[in-house]
């Protein structure tokens, strides 16, 4: 496991993992060139585990085509790499030196950082939700057949319908060569909206060794904003709408 000088977990593994490396023979050395390996070996001796000074971010959605790395290296600063075998600990120092050639100040690096932290966060809370929602409206889709005849439960499901639809937003463009044929979207309040912008935004923020401009505090300050009544609406649905449909269907 390894600690930031907080105290916080940044990194930790185990025998099951296919991880990253930590370099226990090298700890006070920060290097950012390594590579992945094999997951430790649990038997007795010395093995070498070398950490990549990286954060991941989000893991890609199953059957992703164009997924780029999400996550960012670690800010330079002191860490603390815990070791636990057999029931015992062992804790050890270690310094991630600013690489030499990163002509960008300590605190920017840090504010990167942070706001790229925010930005997860935020794609997490609503790929979290964004996966509920969709199965939701599958499942609604698969029902109606079945529900010709019940008048009652098909005004539940169509209205049921109609609010996840203003949740979710409109579903994605089949309009492959991007030639603009069916218009700019007007809509910015959506999940399927905000997974995107938000993924934006991170690509953004990772793409070079640069504090976060005022333009992408902005949106993603106008974004999180958004997001809140967004997720708001999300929870109202699933607190009121979704019972009620499953009392219906019981009846």
């Amino acid at each position: 496991k390894v600690y930031d000088h907080d105290g916080k977990l940044v990194r930790s593994y185990s025998s099951a993992d296919k991880p990253q490396k930590v370099d226990l023979a090298r700890l006070r050395v920060a290097t950012s060139w390594v590579h992945i390996q094999a997951p430790p070996s649990v038997e007795p001796g010395m093995h070498r585990f070398v950490w990549d000074l990286f954060h991941p971010g989000l893991t890609p959605p199953p059957l992703t085509v164009a997924w780029g790395r999400s996550g960012m290296s670690a800010v330079p600063g002191e860490y603390t790499v815990k070791l636990v075998v057999g029931g015992k600990t062992y804790t050890q120092p270690l310094t991630v030196k600013m690489d030499p050639r990163v002509k960008v100040s300590l605190r920017d690096l840090q504010k990167q950082f942070d706001v790229d932290r925010q930005i997860i966060d935020a794609r997490r809370q609503t790929s979290r939700a964004l996966h509920e929602a969709s199965a939701l409206e599958k499942h609604l889709q698969a029902l109606e057949p079945k529900i010709e005849n019940h008048p009652e439960l098909k005004g539940t499901v169509d209205t049921m319908e109609h609010r996840l639809s203003a949740v979710l937003g409109p579903a994605p463009s089949t309009n492959l060569d991007f030639s603009g044929e069916f218009g700019p979207s007007r809509d910015r309040t959506s999940l399927r909206y905000l997974d995107g912008a938000l993924g934006q935004l991170e690509r953004v923020v990772e793409s070079a060794a640069a504090p976060p401009t005022p333009d992408v505090l902005k949106a993603l300050y106008l974004n999180l904003q958004v997001l809140q009544s967004t997720l708001a609406a999300w929870r109202q649905l699933k607190a009121t709408d979704l019972p009620h449909l499953h009392s219906l269907m019981r009846e």
